[in-house]
């Protein structure tokens, strides 16, 4: 295992490891499974194409000198910040009675340790995933997030985020263009819901309500009347 270079296989490596993890794979098994996704990742590396010099001409592909790429590049090199800050959430304890509520798209386990020595062991949980985390445990937190990383954890992230009052808030593609979409709303409620500035339509003679991607302003009166979150009752339910 320690010879394995999964660098850049983060993908691979969650989905084999979850595969096995439900199946209950052998060790043997697992490890040739990443061999084999090893294998095709490198492979993937060597793999070339050829374009005639006509489709250059046709495209926006522009010819320029070593000086001018090295100028660019070194640009938008420049233009990365040095480091950057995030907050995560990193569970710690005993996981495996309550592996199967935390996020399925991240099952690393990860040792951390803080610059006065502190370490820690556990598994990572993002901070759009918390509330639904809490609420799968049965914990009634609720999270401070602003509207605007609200609508990034649906939009960017994905994430499916539950509101009190039985409303979910989750990503949709609707005629190929992303929408943020609010799940659950009944006929009765659709009134108030437009008043906030929300919108709907009829699809497969069905209606549903979106908040527009744009507007911050809409997504925070929504979550004012149904904050994030859920109740120990409802995760019961």
């Amino acid at each position: 295992m320690s010879q394995l270079k999964l660098y850049g296989m983060k993908a691979a490596y969650d989905e084999i490891i979850t595969t096995a993890v439900k199946r209950q794979h052998e060790p043997q098994q697992i490890v040739g499974d990443l061999l084999n996704a090893e294998i095709d990742q490198v492979t993937s590396w060597l793999a070339t194409e050829i374009l005639a010099l006509s489709e250059f001409l046709t495209s926006y592909w522009e010819e320029i000198d070593d000086a001018m790429f090295e100028h660019l590049w070194q640009t938008e090199v420049d233009a990365v910040p040095e480091f950057t800050t995030s907050k995560i959430t990193l569970i710690c304890g005993l996981l495996l009675p309550i592996w199967d509520r935390l996020p399925a798209d991240n099952i690393r386990i990860y040792r951390l340790q803080t610059e006065d020595g502190e370490r820690a062991i556990g598994r990572l949980v993002s901070q759009e995933q918390r509330s639904n985390v809490y609420a799968r445990l049965g914990l009634d937190c609720q999270i401070e997030m602003s509207p605007q990383e609200e609508l990034a954890a649906v939009m960017d992230a994905r994430t499916t985020l539950n509101l009190l009052g039985g409303y979910q808030l989750r990503r949709s593609l609707v005629m190929g263009q992303p929408r943020c979409e609010l799940i659950g709303a009944s006929g009765a409620a659709l009134p108030a819901l437009k008043a906030m500035g929300c919108f709907t339509e009829v699809i497969q003679w069905k209606t549903r309500v979106f908040i527009p991607v744009d507007g911050t302003d809409v997504l925070a009166r929504v979550l004012a009347e149904h904050p994030v979150g859920a109740s120990v009752a409802d995760a019961a339910a």
